[in-house]
């Protein structure tokens, strides 16, 4: 199990200070992986990670990448058409601590949402818009304490709320397929005991109890010395469902050490398939884990065995039934290291991804911000091991990425090097678009 939470959320982190960026992009959200803020304290005397091994070790298949000309200059993005959608469906961006609605025309925005908050709280944390309807969940931060769980219609009326309980917490909405349900982790503390329990579970979008889909363990005290950590106490938060509403892909983090990594249960619930290490220098590290198109596999990432990594090198295809692991693309190609994020199969097969080179493993202590690696849309050919740049333009930390259902672009939230958040529609063919207010954003999700 790598420690896969600190190093994502350090890893921005540090990308931030390097670039000096006073309201940019917080740490990735597009997995999901930081840790609900209701898991206990992490212990100050947990293990040190283990030295890294050489982070650049060459694939022994060949790479034959195919890379159309590319700038050096990074994306900025041209005003939308006049007429006609420039965007494929609508998009929900969460704003100041409300829900705003963009239209396909890329230009017209409103806000659906007006959720009272306390003086400097967002009211709105996250948002998730349901697959294939015109259905919205989000999580409001309630005033004078708790949060509740409200759907509305994709116009943000019709408001219900689903879930309503003090000393609650709620983290990581994932609809399934059909629109008939939220997965969530929910989090409370017992009056009683004091001890912190909850889970992942299910709530039917129509109302109804929550059913428990995966238990947290439950800490009975909180760790003050190294012999009292336990490493192996796990809480959970849900992911994504496969493509065939299957399975859920979870994220299982150490509720006393800063560590993590993810695992695949039966959507109802049930045993639970880890990921195994691919060699034992590697860990799990993946920023951004994608479902293939059959639902049979994932694409994910593995870093080396120090916290010190941001990135993994290359690219592998995960078994979702026995955990183990094939390289697709190598680690290392003519001298360079390929870090490919945000991985995504479309109906048709196509494997699109950012792609970056760098003459090593990026660090997340790299003094020169300028060394660190830029990002460009991809398709990769998984038989060669190679990939084919589609776009001249290049994205420096990308932090959430949301790609359109039908695979025909991006949403992208991200930094540049002169330290300013940009938001934009990247599609695969025909003009980036601007989105506008990249610095207050806490999410975004497309509608249909």
């Amino acid at each position: 199990m790598a420690r896969l939470l600190p190093r994502v959320a350090l890893g921005a982190a540090a990308i931030c200070a390097l670039a000096a960026c006073a309201g940019a992009p917080a740490a990735p959200q597009a997995a999901a992986t930081s840790a609900p803020a209701t898991a206990a304290p992490v212990a100050t005397s947990a293990p040190a990670a283990t030295a890294a091994p050489a982070a650049t070790e060459a694939a022994t298949a060949p790479a034959i990448i195919e890379v159309t000309p590319a700038t050096a200059a990074t994306a900025e993005a041209t005003a939308p058409a006049a007429e006609g959608g420039v965007l494929p469906a609508p998009l929900y961006v969460g704003v100041n601590g409300q829900i705003e609605r963009i239209e396909r025309d890329g230009t017209t925005r409103a806000t659906i949402t007006s959720e009272p908050s306390d003086d400097g709280a967002m009211a709105v944390t996250e948002l998730a818009a349901a697959p294939g309807g015109n259905q919205l969940a989000y999580v409001v931060q309630k005033q004078g304490g708790g949060v509740a769980l409200v759907t509305t219609d994709g116009e943000g009326k019709n408001r219900t709320v689903l879930f309503d309980k003090d000393a609650s917490s709620i983290t990581s909405l994932v609809w399934s397929p059909d629109g008939s349900a939220l997965i969530t982790a929910i989090s409370q503390t017992d009056a009683a005991s004091g001890a912190m329990t909850g889970g992942v579970y299910r709530i039917p979008a129509a109302g109804g109890e929550p059913s428990l889909i995966q238990a947290n363990d439950v800490l009975t005290q909180t760790a003050t010395t190294a012999s009292e950590v336990l490493p192996d106490k796990y809480g959970y938060t849900p992911q994504t469902f496969s493509p065939d509403g299957k399975k859920l892909l979870l994220v299982r983090y150490s509720l006393q050490v800063e560590q993590s990594d993810q695992v695949v249960i039966p959507a109802e619930g049930g045993p639970a398939v880890s990921f195994a290490q691919p060699s034992s220098d590697l860990h799990f590290g993946g920023i951004s884990t994608a479902w293939s198109r059959d639902s049979a596999s994932l694409y994910t990432t593995f870093t080396p065995g120090d916290d010190r990594y941001i990135y993994g090198a290359g690219l592998w295809r995960t078994s979702a039934s026995s955990g183990t692991s094939e390289q697709v693309i190598p680690s290392e190609v003519g001298g360079k290291v390929p870090i490919v994020i945000f991985p995504f199969e479309t109906a048709d097969g196509r494997v699109l991804a950012f792609v970056g080179e760098s003459p090593k493993l990026p660090s997340m202590f790299e003094e020169d911000v300028q060394n660190l690696p830029s990002f460009q849309l991809a398709e990769l050919d998984l038989a060669k091991g190679s990939w084919k740049v589609l776009r001249e333009e290049s994205f420096f930390s990308p932090t959430k990425i949301a790609w359109a259902p039908d695979g025909s672009g991006a949403a992208i939230w991200y930094n540049t090097r002169e330290a300013q958040a940009k938001f934009t529609w990247l599609p695969v063919d025909g003009q980036p678009v601007e989105l506008g207010k990249a610095e207050d954003l806490s999410g975004f999700s497309w509608g249909s």
